[in-house]
């Protein structure tokens, strides 16, 4: 158990909730005339605590060029993306703080969103839940769908600390 890393004293599984009833959006804008980081939640705006910071620059470290979909052209190249300021906004479509895992959901969706605005690539499978993981344990879990398996982890740099589907939302009918 690492409080710094946020690494779980023991393994965990848990079973993803209906996404077309409880879930969260996050849109994330990026531009080189945005100056620092800013976030709003549900329509307030909020500072990014030290895991959300954690979490966004983990991601940034694994940033690639991000390409034109539809030309192939470099948009970013991956050494300017620390020019970049972002700009989140992020909605749970159920209630805040409601014992719902809303922080697990928001958390896993603001990981993923960045991965995919980045263009980032993991350096090992699992490597997403892992980041997600230091903004909200449960993140791990929710960075994937049906039954998800969170391993506690044995190294020091708790890199084996992630989370693994077990089965995917359509396991059961």
């Amino acid at each position: 158990n690492d409080v710094k890393l946020n690494t779980p004293m023991n393994s965990s599984a848990s079973i993803t909730l209906d996404q077309s009833d409880l879930h969260t959006i996050t849109t994330i804008a990026a531009s080189e005339n945005y100056k620092g980081d800013r976030m709003w939640l549900n329509g307030t705006e909020i500072e990014i605590n030290g895991r959300g910071q954690t979490c966004l620059q983990e991601v940034r470290k694994l940033a690639q060029d991000k390409f034109d979909s539809v030309t192939g052209e470099i948009m970013v190249k991956k050494e300017d993306w620390s020019k970049y300021g972002v700009r989140i906004a992020s909605v749970n479509t159920f209630p805040t703080g409601a014992g719902l895992a809303s922080s697990a959901a928001g958390l896993a969706c603001f990981v993923a969103t960045l991965a995919k605005l980045y263009n980032a690539k993991e350096e090992y499978p699992g490597q997403f839940t892992a980041i997600a993981r230091q903004g909200s344990g449960s993140a791990s879990r929710s960075m994937y769908g049906g039954f998800v398996r969170w391993e506690k982890g044995e190294r020091a740099d708790a890199t084996d600390s992630i989370a693994v589907q077990i089965a995917d939302e359509n396991y059961w009918p």
